[in-house]
């Protein structure tokens, strides 16, 4: 949880991810780019909780054919962040 991964398909399709519900997680980034991925309903962007400032402005991208400024994170996506330095952010939902 929290870690994002790229998948690489040879043929279009889809696959079904299943687990636990996660409805609160913090995540551990380092400085620089960090690969993350999202809990189990959406999440706004302006919702982190980011107390130490650690997210650079306008740094969330996700991925749809190009590198796409996000301004949600989707259950079962990859993120793109980039930090100011290392340090720890959490998600979660009012769900």
């Amino acid at each position: 949880p929290g870690i994002g991964y790229w998948l690489r398909f040879n043929n279009p399709g889809s696959e079904i991810v299943s687990g636990t519900v996660i409805n609160a997680m913090t995540i551990t980034l380092q400085e620089g780019w960090n690969l993350i991925s999202g809990i189990t309903y959406t999440v706004e962007i302006e919702t982190i909780s980011d107390p130490e400032g650690l997210i650079i402005s306008g740094t969330i991208y996700g991925f749809d054919g190009s590198y796409i400024p996000a301004e949600m994170l989707e259950p079962g996506k990859g993120y793109w962040l980039r930090s100011s330095s290392d340090g720890v952010i959490t998600l979660f939902t009012a769900q």
